[in-house]
Parts: structure tokens; sequence; C-alpha cells
């Protein structure tokens, strides 16, 4: 019923609810960033960063660098 109220499909529901349920594919990454960033103090930006990660044999772009540190308000 809530589902007609709002309009929504079924299959609308189900799929959110699965995608909220599964785990961060980018978990790795994020704690790979977090890491540089605060061995670093805080000073490294996006490009320092995406350095750092292809020095440890990374395989990114700088703008995903970007968007994870924007996520993580780094």
């Amino acid at each position: 019923m809530l589902l007609e109220v709002a309009g929504l499909a079924r299959s609308t529901f189900f799929y959110h609810q699965t995608r909220f349920l599964a785990p961060d594919p980018q978990v790795d990454l994020k704690t790979a960033v977090t890491e540089i960033f605060e061995k670093n103090y805080g000073r490294y930006g996006h490009r320092r960063i995406h350095t750092e990660l292809v020095k440890q044999g990374w395989t990114i772009a700088k703008k995903t660098v970007l968007k994870v540190m924007r996520s993580l308000r780094c």
C-alpha cells in the first residue's frame, strides 16, 4: 500500500533494498586513501594521494580518488 501511495514500483523498492544491504565495493580503496591522508597529517590532496596509490600498485583515476575523498570528507 505504501508503494502505491508513493507511486513506486515493487521492483524499485527491492532494487534499492538489496543495494542498501550490499557491502561497499570500495572499502579497500577508502582505507588506503584514509591511511595516506592521515599519514601525511591531512596535507595531501587528491593528486598526491593518487600518486601514492599508483606507487602502491593501484590502477585508479584521479577523479575517482577525488570522489572518494569527497565522500570521506577528507
